[in-house]
């Protein structure tokens, strides 16, 4: 039966006396939640893929996938996200400390390839992996799909 997931973003900030920001709730019909806490090193790991037919543990299928969110659980210490879709593009995304990198779905999203064109396609994203810039740094992975 699937239940309802809700994200919230809000910022809010007052530059020069005008309040600014806003609060952004969105909401995903999911069946499936992978929760985890991964203490990576400097080795590269996987920490989830997908496949189409053989969805399981921490692999998914790219159109079921809702909601990812990674986010960097050490004090100090940064991490070093890898994308790869199903072309074999790589695109590289560096979290600090604290903070999290969310993606909405995994089907039809991403392109890396230079000078790629917005009209040439984009493909799924396949697999998700990290690096940490010291031994030993918390990760938290949730990832949120349906059947």
């Amino acid at each position: 039966m699937a239940e309802t997931l809700t994200t919230t973003i809000t910022e809010s900030v007052t530059l020069q006396g005008a309040a600014r920001g806003n609060t952004i709730t969105e909401t995903y019909s999911i069946d499936n939640v992978f929760e985890r806490v991964v203490t990576i090193g400097t080795d590269q790991i996987t920490l989830y893929s997908t496949h189409a037919s053989l969805p399981e543990g921490n692999v998914f299928d790219d159109d079921l996938v809702k909601y990812a969110r990674i986010t960097n659980l050490h004090s100090s210490q940064t991490v070093t996200i890898e994308i790869t879709n199903d072309q074999g593009d790589e695109a590289l995304f560096k979290i600090k400390a604290g903070e999290s990198f969310i993606l909405n779905g995994h089907d039809d999203m991403c392109s890396f390839k230079e000078e790629a064109a917005v009209d040439a396609g984009l493909h799924a994203i396949t697999i998700v992996k990290a690096t940490a810039s010291g031994a030993a740094t918390p990760v938290e992975v949730f990832v949120a799909s349906s059947n």
